[in-house]
C-alpha cells in the first residue's frame, strides 16, 4: 500500500557524524535552534544506540496522523505506529532527526512534523520523539512527549521510512 505514496526526500547519514556530540556541534554551526528537550534526547543512550544501525540510506515519507490511522479526526502514538507498520513504513533509526534538520533548509515557515522512531525516555521520565520545526524562519530541532495515548490531530505531519533501495 505505501508504493502509492510519494519518497519525499531520501537521507543519507553524513560518516563524519558518528556520535550525538558531533551531531549537536555540526547543529549549531548550522545555526540551527536545538531545545533542552531535544538535547536531553540525545545525550540518552538509545539514541547512541541508533548509530548501530548497518543501513545509511534511507526514503522518507511525509503523513498525516490520519493517513497513518485511518482515522479522519486523528489518533494515538500507538495508532500511528500501527498505522505506519500496516502501510509498510518503519520506525525511523532516531539520528534521522538530526541529519534531516541539517539538511532541510529550505522548511516553510510554521511547518512542523514529528519524526516516527522508537520512543526515547527523557530525563523527566516522558517517553519523547524529535519535531523539526520552522519558526519565524529559525529552524528547529525540538522534543516533544509521545506517550502510547497521546492524542495527534488528523493533520498533525510525521515522517515515517524505509531503506533506499
Amino acid at each position: 500500500m505505501s508504493e502509492k505514496i510519494p519518497v519525499w526526500r531520501s537521507i543519507i547519514r553524513d560518516a563524519a557524524l558518528n556520535s550525538p556530540k558531533a551531531f549537536l556541534t555540526a547543529l549549531k554551526a548550522k545555526n540551527c535552534q536545538i531545545s533542552n528537550w531535544a538535547k536531553d534526547i540525545t545525550s540518552k543512550p538509545d539514541f547512541r544506540d541508533s548509530f548501530s544501525d548497518t543501513e545509511q540510506k534511507y526514503d522518507l515519507f511525509l503523513l498525516i496522523t490520519a493517513q497513518l490511522t485511518g482515522k479522519k479526526e486523528g489518533g494515538t502514538t500507538e495508532e500511528v505506529f500501527v498505522g505506519a507498520d500496516r502501510l509498510g513504513f518503519q520506525k525511523c533509526p532516531a539520528w534521522i532527526g538530526h541529519q534531516l534538520r541539517l539538511d532541510y533548509h529550505d522548511q516553510p515557515n510554521k511547518e512542523w512534523f514529528l519524526a516516527g522512531m522508537e520512543l526515547i525516555t527523557v530525563s523527566s521520565g516522558g517517553p519523547s520523539v524529535f519535531c523539526l520545526e520552522c519558526d519565524d524562519s529559525e529552524l528547529w530541532l525540538d522534543g516533544i512527549y509521545a506517550g502510547p495515548h497521546s492524542f495527534w490531530h488528523s493533520d498533525f505531519l510525521w515522517i515515517f521510512c524505509r531503506p533506499h533501495k
